[in-house]
């Protein structure tokens, strides 16, 4: 029983490796990066495998903008929250909602505005980004390379306990006034 079980252990070893997650790279503040899809249909399939996945942290509190264009397909995109380890697998994606060890913080739409304009973030830690595309008509099958560009920009949080400072001090500065006025 034991060699059986080293024995399924080692077949499965290369599919579990070369299933993991591949990110494309680690978002910077500000920086524009490009990437290509290799289907169309990547975005509705639910192995991973056409889907590109960027990562990088984030506090919690801290406002971010996500854009990501293309001139030759409707990019789409899902942000989410967790920690890829080896056993994170791309077959397992899931755009809609939760998947392996990743929660679903929020998505885009293949349709239209595929942006995310000052969005809070719920925790500290690394965010996943899986990005894919649709070319019109929806659903549409094909191959080929479509090129795109993604973009993340921050500003920093403002934490609970500085914003009631500020509150206090402009309180305070506003009663030395009308003290001063007295």
């Amino acid at each position: 029983m034991k060699q059986w079980i080293a024995a399924m252990t080692l077949a499965l070893a290369p599919l579990s490796a070369s299933s993991a997650i591949i990110y494309e790279g680690t978002l910077e503040d500000g920086a524009v990066y490009s990437g290509s899809l290799e289907s169309e249909s990547g975005w509705s399939e639910s192995n991973g495998s056409r889907v590109d996945f960027w990562s990088f942290d984030g506090t919690a509190g801290e406002s971010i903008s996500l854009f990501a264009g293309s001139d030759t397909t409707d990019v789409a995109f899902s942000l989410y929250t967790g920690t890829p380890d080896s056993f994170s697998q791309p077959f397992y994606f899931n755009n809609g909602g939760d998947w392996d060890l990743f929660s679903l913080v929020t998505l885009s739409s293949t349709a239209g505005d595929e942006s995310l304009k000052d969005f809070i973030l719920p925790e500290t830690g690394i965010f996943t980004l899986a990005l894919g595309g649709e070319v019109p008509p929806y659903l549409a099958d094909g191959e080929g390379t479509w090129t795109y560009d993604v973009q993340l920009t921050r500003s920093a949080a403002v934490s609970a306990p500085g914003s009631l400072g500020l509150l206090a001090l402009g309180l305070l500065g506003l009663g030395a006034m009308r003290a001063r006025q007295a």
